[in-house]
C-alpha cells in the first residue's frame, strides 16, 4: 500500500472507537502520555520502580496499567536500542514487536535508517486497523526522541500533518507539557511544556531523515509493476504443532480490500 493511499482515512486509524475515559492517564507513577486516543508514547518499562524524570516505568505498574484499560486490544512498539531493555514480555502477553537498530552501547537514541521508519509506520497501521479498540504504547530509551521521531513520521504517514517538523511539534506538546517529563521539557528550551519540540533537541542526521522522509512522504503514487504470485512461503523453525494448534491463515490484500483468503485445510 502506497503513502498516498494510507493518508486517506489517517483521521479513522489515529482515533477510532476508543472511549474517552480509556484515553487519559490517572495520576500515577507511570510515564505515559496518549499523543493520539489509539497512540501512546511511555517511558522504558523496567524491574525497577517507576520513575518520571528517568522515563521508567514498572513492568508489573505498566502492565496493569494497559491489562485493566484495553484487555488484549494492546500491543508494545520497543524501539530502543539492541540489546538495552531487555525485559520479560510476558508481562504485555508477548504483545511485543522490536525495532531495535544496533548502535554503538554510548549512543542511545541514534538515527535510524529510512526504511526501519517505514517498517515501522507498516506495523503501526496493521495493528491500528485490526479493530476499533486496538491501541499501541511505544517507547524507546526515554519514550521522547526516537518514540517521537517515529510516531510523527506515522502521523505524517496517515495524513495527519503534513510536515514531520509539525508533527513532531504536536508530538511534543502531548508528550512533554505538565508535570511529567519536565527535565526533558527544559532541555527542549521551554520548561512549562507549552512550546516545545524535540526538533530542537535533534542532530544533523535526525534532521537529514526528517527532510528524506517529507520528500518521499508528497511524491504522488506510481504504479508498480505487476506481478504473479506464485506461492507464500512461512518459516517457522522450532513451533511445535499440537491438535490444539490454530492453522495459520494468510490473507491478501489489493489496494486496501482482501482479495483473498486461505482456509484451514490450505
Amino acid at each position: 500500500m502506497g503513502v498516498q493511499q494510507s493518508r486517506a482515512d489517517g483521521a479513522a486509524i489515529a482515533s477510532g472507537a476508543v472511549s474517552e475515559e480509556k484515553d487519559k492517564v490517572p495520576e500515577s507513577s507511570l510515564d505515559l502520555s496518549f499523543i493520539t486516543p489509539r497512540i501512546m508514547a511511555c517511558g522504558r518499562p523496567s524491574v525497577r520502580e517507576s520513575d518520571l524524570e528517568d522515563h521508567r516505568n514498572n513492568l508489573d505498574e505498566l502492565g496493569t496499567f494497559l491489562d485493566q484499560r484495553h484487555g488484549d486490544n494492546y500491543a508494545v512498539l520497543n524501539l530502543s536500542n539492541k540489546g538495552r531493555n531487555v525485559i520479560d514480555y510476558s508481562k504485555f502477553h508477548n504483545s511485543v514487536v522490536e525495532f531495535q537498530p544496533y548502535s554503538r552501547t554510548d549512543i542511545t537514541d541514534d538515527t535510524p535508517g529510512l526504511g526501519e521508519v517505514f517498517r515501522a509506520c507498516y506495523c503501526l497501521r496493521f495493528f491500528l486497523e485490526w479493530g476499533p479498540e486496538t491501541v499501541v504504547a511505544a517507547h524507546c530509551n526515554n519514550g521522547v526522541y526516537r518514540t517521537g521521531f517515529v510516531l510523527a513520521a506515522f502521523l505524517v504517514y496517515i495524513g495527519q500533518f503534513d510536515s514531520i517538523a509539525e508533527a513532531l511539534a504536536f508530538f511534543s506538546k502531548k508528550r512533554l507539557q505538565g508535570h511529567i517529563n519536565t527535565a526533558v521539557a527544559a532541555e527542549c528550551g521551554d520548561e512549562d511544556g507549552s512550546a516545545i519540540s524535540i526538533a530542537s533537541r535533534m542532530m544533523p542526521s535526525w534532521r537529514f531523515l526528517m527532510q528524506q522522509l517529507d520528500k518521499v512522504m508528497r511524491q504522488p503514487p506510481s504504479l508498480p509493476r505487476a506481478f504473479k504470485l506464485a506461492y507464500i512461503i512461512i518459516n517457522a523453525p522450532g513451533l511445535a504443532r499440537t491438535s490444539d494448534d490454530t492453522d495459520p491463515v494468510v490473507q491478501i490484500f489489493e489496494v486496501g480490500d482482501r482479495a483473498a483468503e486461505t482456509d484451514s485445510d490450505s
